[in-house]
């Protein structure tokens, strides 16, 4: 998971998200890792990411699994998650676009074609 994350993080130094989508298959072993690696992340130079979860579940269920533990989940549970626009927040899309576009070859199990210039662009001034 650690070459995984520094990998996408590498990929685009200029974003700061990092989406993690189906959380609720991590072990509790990994949910500790990802734990101590967010607590690592320096305060000076690189931001530490703003990190983004998915789940098929709700968190009071993996606490209740044991998956996550208390502490996190009710961290987890006791914040209120609004989510600003896309317009609001235009550096994501190039993220979100790579991201749905390489799960969308994966799922059709065709190439992961690159972008073409200008397309991000397009997206970004979009309304």
């Amino acid at each position: 998971m650690s070459e995984a994350i520094d990998e996408a993080l590498q990929a685009a130094p200029e974003m700061n998200t990092l989406l993690l989508h189906d959380v609720d298959v991590l072990s509790r072993e990994q949910w500790q890792w990802l734990d101590a690696w967010l607590n690592a992340q320096p305060e000076g130079g690189r931001r530490a990411p703003r990190v983004v979860f998915s789940a098929e579940c709700s968190v009071q269920a993996l606490v209740a699994s044991g998956t996550l533990g208390l502490t996190r989940g009710h961290a987890l549970a006791e914040i209120e998650l609004v989510t600003p626009t896309l317009r609001e927040r235009r550096e994501d899309i190039p993220l979100l676009m790579a991201h749905f576009s390489r799960q969308a070859a994966d799922v059709h199990q065709v190439p992961d074609l690159p972008f073409v210039r200008g397309e991000l662009t397009t997206l970004m001034a979009a309304d």
